[in-house]
């Protein structure tokens, strides 16, 4: 019997910001406040991850709850993708 082998799935930044709604510049600003880990790699082959993704869907949760950037910043603080 074959089993599922688990692929991690990538993401690029225009992936992400499709998937999440945030604009690929406030992806970007999430990247340069600390608030999101950078991408793995440099330039047009650099990728994201569902760490990522999760990430982005908390700080949209939130932004729902009126939560600002230094709140966020504090419980990501310290975390890698």
């Amino acid at each position: 019997m074959l089993r599922a082998i688990d692929i991690p799935r990538t993401y690029s930044i225009a992936q992400l910001s499709e998937d999440t709604g945030f604009s690929k510049r406030m992806i970007r600003w999430y990247v340069s406040a600390g608030i999101l880990p950078p991408a793995n790699g440099r330039g047009p082959t650099a990728f994201y991850t569902d760490e990522h993704l999760r990430r982005l869907r908390a700080i949209q949760r939130e932004r729902e709850n009126r939560r600002t950037a230094a709140d966020w910043r504090e419980c990501f603080s310290g975390a890698q993708a």
